[in-house]
């Protein structure tokens, strides 16, 4: 038996500014006899910081040779930690690896660094380049497309010029876009000998479009045995010249398809959570206050028996996601934005995405490979990172340009990051486009409601009833009203895209898109909505832009929008809507994690 006893937080209470540090010790002592204490550990792998710590021991206070006694260690609290309250395991092992634990309990506070640099300094750069874990890349051309029409045309522009490789990751493809002519152009590259690497989401794929799915598996299936054929061919080619007479030409494509599972990766998690078991700090917060933590142990229990993110059922909607959006062409032409891969999106569905030339496009194109290659099957071909050759494609641009994603399964939340450390820098104005709002206590939530305390002018816009009923009856819109008042109560304001009324009404414009502006200094695009599955579940991507013209005109698309196409939700309108919803508003409170 291993005790570890007298376990100290200090100091108690912190702040998430970067400027603080917490020392945690503790004594330990093995009922084993003629056992030493092999480590002592402090377990923050249910953080952001995501790693074990191990204490030292005291040299004064320390059993020879047993090793038992006082143990220490002293580690800085980073720059936005999320807040809330934290119950850490503090592990100790012996030489019999018999284990025990304890636990540290503290408290951040969120508090905005009085020092933080201004939106295109070089300090802030590089603090969002360590966020993103890529540096900010100059000579960049980035075409915005609102326009559905046009965003599918240069899509399909691309996949027909590629020549040696397209990787295409997205939340869904449905087979009948365009027609069947998005497929069908994807499937004849691979004809053609090219290279296609599809990563898509196994949970909405499937069900959202399975012929899709099942043409894509029958196209894999093919080409599979077209490329061991291809390589019996090149051997017997090598071997006697009368095979390359007889035999066709290899071919040099394939379709290499990774359908993602958030399972495989959760159960590797659980496997580290065997011996203690605790909620990741995010899952804890959200739910502080509910009925869940009346009985805190047994709930934990329960939760923890699950591969789910942080224990949670490892069921479609509560598992990982991949919901990136990402297209990139012989690396030399990417695209990231809101829009799927099916019809709504490019027809009455208001979205946007951004057309990219230039050195970011091979960032974009290398994080999609390590995804792929950590959920492809064994044996399936991994993408290559392809160099442009195009001289325009490399630095032909002026705009300067990072790209942030994040891989919740490996505790990596960098476009989260990036996004907050951004709204921290704000000084005159947040803008956001986001399809609903799912901010219950959260590191989002933080500098947003902080942001608008300070002055900073913070405009949000989404979805109204009307226009939200284009999905699940418009549940999303209610479910963003349970976050309005806290927001409206800080200074927030809030806009609502204006549906389309009549006795029967056309297809709704629903708000899709996911673009933020920043002091009108910095702007991003991609696929992150302001929620939690955003924040926490979801792989997501953003790309973030600092020059001042584009970023001007892309303030000046948010504000013509808000005029033309919606309407405030001010506090006399909130309350409204609040009576008119109370009873559906109360029943969605434990959706969060749904949006």
């Amino acid at each position: 038996m291993i005790v570890v006893k007298n376990i100290v937080a200090s100091p108690n209470r912190l702040y998430n500014d970067g400027q603080s540090s917490l020392e945690v010790s503790c004594t330990v002592f093995s009922g084993n006899d003629f056992a030493s204490i092999g480590r002592v550990w402090l377990d923050l792998t249910h953080t952001a910081m995501n790693q074990e710590k191990p204490l030292t021991p005291s040299r004064e206070n320390l059993l020879s040779p047993s090793a038992e006694g006082d143990y220490s260690v002293k580690i800085p609290i980073p720059r936005l930690l999320d807040a809330g309250e934290y119950s850490l395991p503090v592990g100790a092992a012996d030489s019999t690896d018999e284990k025990g634990f304890g636990r540290a309990t503290f408290s951040v506070i969120h508090r905005r660094s009085a020092n933080v640099p201004a939106i295109g300094s070089e300090a802030f750069n590089r603090q969002m380049e360590e966020f993103a874990g890529l540096p900010f890349r100059a000579g960049n051309t980035i075409t915005v497309l609102e326009d559905g029409r046009a965003a599918l045309d240069q899509r399909i522009k691309m996949i027909e010029n590629a020549r040696r490789q397209i990787v295409l990751q997205t939340f869904v493809l449905d087979r009948s876009l365009a027609q069947g002519y998005f497929l069908d152009a994807i499937l004849a590259r691979v004809d053609a000998g090219v290279h296609v690497f599809l990563l898509l989401n196994a949970d909405t794929m499937i069900p959202s479009s399975p012929l899709g799915a099942l043409k894509i598996r029958i196209s894999q299936l093919f080409s599979d045995i077209n490329l061991g054929y291809d390589r019996f061919a090149k051997e017997m080619e090598r071997k006697s010249s009368v095979w390359s007479f007889l035999l066709p030409k290899a071919k040099k494509g394939g379709l290499h398809l990774a359908m993602f599972n958030g399972n495989p990766l959760a159960e590797k998690d659980k496997e580290q959570r065997k011996d203690i078991r605790t909620r990741d700090h995010w899952l804890d917060r959200m739910w502080r206050g509910e009925e869940v933590d009346r009985q805190p142990k047994a709930i934990e229990e329960w939760l923890s028996s699950f591969a789910g993110p942080s224990g949670l059922p490892a069921l479609p909607l509560l598992d990982y996601a991949i919901h990136e959006k990402l297209l990139v062409v012989d690396g030399l032409t990417g695209m990231v934005g809101g829009r799927n891969l099916e019809d709504r999106y490019f027809t009455h569905w208001l979205d946007t995405d951004w057309q990219i030339e230039g050195p970011i496009v091979r960032d974009m194109e290398k994080t999609f490979a390590e995804v792929f290659d950590e959920v492809a099957a064994p044996g399936v071909l991994r993408p290559e990172i392809l160099h442009g050759t195009r001289p325009q494609a490399l630095a032909g641009g002026s705009l300067n340009a990072l790209f942030a994603c994040s891989r919740p399964w490996n505790k990596r939340y960098g476009a989260l990051l990036c996004m907050a450390h951004a709204v921290e820098a704000c000084t005159k104005s947040f803008y956001a486009y986001s399809q609903f709002l799912v901010l219950p206590d959260s590191l989002l939530r933080d500098v947003i409601i902080d942001a608008a305390i300070r002055g900073v002018d913070v405009r949000l816009c989404v979805n109204s009833l009307e226009t939200a009923r284009e999905v699940y009856l418009g549940l999303s819109f209610v479910l963003t009203l349970n976050y309005v008042e806290d927001l409206l109560r800080a200074g927030v304001r809030i806009f609502m895209v204006r549906g389309d009324i009549g006795e029967e009404p056309p297809p709704q414009p629903y708000l899709h898109k996911k673009e933020f502006l920043f002091d009108s200094a910095l702007c991003a695009c991609g696929s992150f909505n302001l929620s939690m599955r955003s924040s926490y579940m979801e792989s997501e991507n953003l790309v973030f832009v600092d020059d001042e013209n584009f970023c001007t005109q892309r303030r000046k698309a948010f504000l013509k929008f808000l005029e033309e196409r919606t309407d405030e939700m001010d506090q006399v309108r909130f309350e409204e809507e609040k009576e008119r919803f109370k009873t559906r508003m109360e029943m969605t409170r434990r959706l969060d994690l749904l949006y």
